[in-house]
């Protein structure tokens, strides 16, 4: 197929147009070897829900999933190339072997029948460049830099019956709506700043992140519908389809600074989480994440794709699988796309989590997790049950049972294993995708090493090591040694008033001496005592004494008081 001239500015396919592809080809290539660079360290690490992470507070990423959660340790820190990144892969239309990604790649092998009315296929890339976090006192701070890749599209099963009725149309006439066709992809650097505080029963927290967009292609669709007629000669184009381009220059220069300073492009997200210890036995958290947008406001192209201009010239299906492809990789070319697009901005996949845990050992528990992502305006649901573990502080075992919305039940299972500060760790969501790539709708995992300084289980890091800026100190335990009792028979005896403070020790005879030879009641007894601090054994200063009556079960009455300065005190009883 081809544009016609009469639309100028727009030069997808003309004459020439193998030379410009082969171009087009190279620069892609670049972009692909670029991608792959920043990638390499991820190839055996893909992830998806993380419903294995979440409850995993051993690692430090657990606070990824919830600013809110406290981790169990004091320090971390995650390096690039070692600490692992994730890559997520899932289509809820035809299975992943069927779409022959691990191939060569081609719209014509994909075959109608597995397809449903609309698809979708989602991916995502993250690696962590540099990572850290410390505890002080009641409070955690960290701070992430980390490079993203997504990338989304919708698409009708119309499309591929075009392509499987291009070169053999059976009927007169034929319809293909291929409105619900769009595409997003970005990629953006972001900075995070987060910090998370624990007061007596509840943590909570938020990370801060200030999203630097490098590039994005985003394709919207107008209600776009192809027509086949033999009497009018073919194929005809209703509505259109049009893409929008930012920042795609970046992937054809060879200067990688380009890819540090990005494209003046920017945008922010925040992520809130907490955590409600009930009990020592029993907590709920929460999360919410990606609350933000990047917004794109320069180096904008904006294009059409296909329209009304559009002649389709393919001889068969393979042909026109491949029009279509060239048509798309010509969106990485800036100069065949006017500069004349306006501003536009891409919503972020929000996630909201809801989880539970019951702790049968301070380092045993079960955990309950729901999950919901809202992306162009659709949620989608998830949850997963999981039994974690961890021995000591030295290793940690996880196993969960995980349902998403059309899909199968899924096993995942994880580990972590510390030998002093280095920490290996390995996780999964889907044990069948590593099993059985026929059955699977997606691939995901983690895998990769900290360092972690100042591990703790959750007895140490959230029971026995409460924030010290919000405890009231216990009274200091008192060992009351008791010295003899002494019995008198006198008259009636009425209490003195206590000794002022500067007249109970006097050089070397205290006023207790003094007290103890005043005669006694008949009836009384005198009560001495020592006051002393049950460890060091020495006398406590400044010791308050009441003494009262008990008149009845519910009335008492003062009858002594006294402050001694020096531990020892005397009462008649």
């Amino acid at each position: 197929m081809r544009k016609l001239d009469k639309k100028p500015g727009n030069r997808l396919f003309r004459e020439g147009r193998r030379y410009i592809h082969t171009q087009l080809k190279n620069h892609l290539n670049n972009a692909i070897m670029f991608s792959c660079i920043m990638l390499l360290f991820t190839v055996p690490t893909i992830a998806q829900h993380n419903f294995t992470l979440y409850h995993n507070a051993q690692l430090p990423q657990a606070s990824f999933e919830n600013p809110g959660q406290e981790v169990w340790m004091n320090g971390y820190l995650i390096l690039p190339g070692l600490s692992g990144a994730r890559f997520d892969l899932f289509s809820d239309g035809p299975f992943l072997e069927q779409m022959n990604l691990n191939k060569d790649f081609a719209l014509n092998a994909i075959s109608s029948d597995i397809l449903n009315a609309e698809n979708m296929l989602n991916g995502s890339a993250q690696s962590t460049i540099l990572g850290f976090g410390f505890r002080h006192k009641a409070g955690f701070f960290h701070f992430k830099l980390q490079e993203h890749f997504t990338a989304d599209i919708h698409y009708p099963r119309p499309l591929f019956e075009l392509i499987e009725n291009y070169n053999a149309e059976a009927g007169s006439l034929n319809t293909y709506a291929l409105d619900p066709l769009t595409f997003n992809a970005s990629h953006f650097r972001s900075y995070t700043f987060g910090y998370t505080h624990r007061f007596t029963k509840l943590s909570i927290g938020a990370n801060l992140r200030y999203l630097q967009g490098i590039a994005n292609v985003n394709i919207t669709n107008n209600n776009l519908g192809i027509n086949y007629s033999k009497d009018d000669g073919g194929y005809s184009v209703q509505g259109s389809l049009e893409a929008l381009t930012a920042g795609t220059e970046m992937y054809k220069d060879p200067k990688t600074t380009n890819f540090i300073k990005g494209s003046g492009n920017s945008g922010f997200a925040l992520d809130v989480g907490g955590a409600f210890h009930f009990s020592r036995k029993f907590e709920m958290s929460f999360a919410a994440q990606n609350l933000g947008k990047l917004f794109w406001k320069n180096h904008i192209h904006q294009t059409t794709m296909l329209d009304e201009t559009t002649v389709f010239q393919a001889k068969d299906s393979q042909e026109l699988s491949d029009e279509l492809e060239e048509n798309f990789t010509a969106l990485f070319d800036d100069e065949i796309i006017s500069s004349n697009g306006n501003k536009y901005q891409t919503n972020l996949r929000q996630k909201y989590l809801l989880g539970a845990r019951y702790f049968f050992t301070p380092s045993t528990n079960m955990g309950l997790l729901f999950h919901t992502d809202v992306w162009d305006g659709q949620a989608n649901f998830g949850g997963a049950l999981s039994l974690n573990t961890q021995v000591q502080d030295i290793i940690g075992f996880s196993l969960v049972a995980s349902k998403y919305q059309n899909e199968s039940f899924d096993l995942g299972a994880g580990f972590n294993f510390n030998v002093g500060p280095v920490q290996f760790y390995a996780m999964t969501d889907n044990i069948v995708s590593m099993v059985s790539k026929e059955g699977s709708h997606k691939l995901h995992g983690m895998a990769g090493i900290n360092f972690i300084f100042g591990k703790m289980t959750r007895k140490q890091a959230v029971l026995h090591n409460p924030p010290k800026d919000l405890v009231v100190a216990p009274p200091a335990p008192i060992l009351v040694r008791e010295l003899p009792v002494y019995f008198t028979n006198e008259p009636d005896y009425t209490p003195r008033a206590p000794l002022p403070l500067t007249e109970q020790v006097i050089g070397g005879n205290s006023a207790l001496d003094k007290m103890d030879e005043e005669p006694l009641p008949e009836g009384y007894i005198r009560y001495r005592a020592q006051v002393s601090d049950a460890e060091s054994n020495k006398p406590l200063n400044e010791v308050s004494i009441n003494v009262y009556k008990l008149k009845s079960r519910q009335i008492q009455v003062l009858v002594h008081s006294e402050m001694t300065k020096h531990g020892y005190f005397s009462i008649p009883i």
